[in-house]
């Protein structure tokens, strides 16, 4: 099993603010680097049979 910390701390967050078409909105960036390609991990995000995983 993964350590759920070290998980969490190699995620970086960022609070903001953005304006959009509707108005003001609150924006949340999170990001993670992966040891893996942009498909391979764009397929982890979107196909449901990964997803399970």
């Amino acid at each position: 099993m993964r350590d759920v910390l070290n998980e969490l701390a190699a995620a970086r967050r960022a609070v903001g603010t953005s304006s959009l078409p509707a108005g003001d909105a609150y924006t949340i960036e999170i990001r993670r680097r992966y040891d893996a390609g942009i498909d391979d991990v764009w397929g982890a995000l979107t196909d449901p049979d990964r997803v399970a995983r």
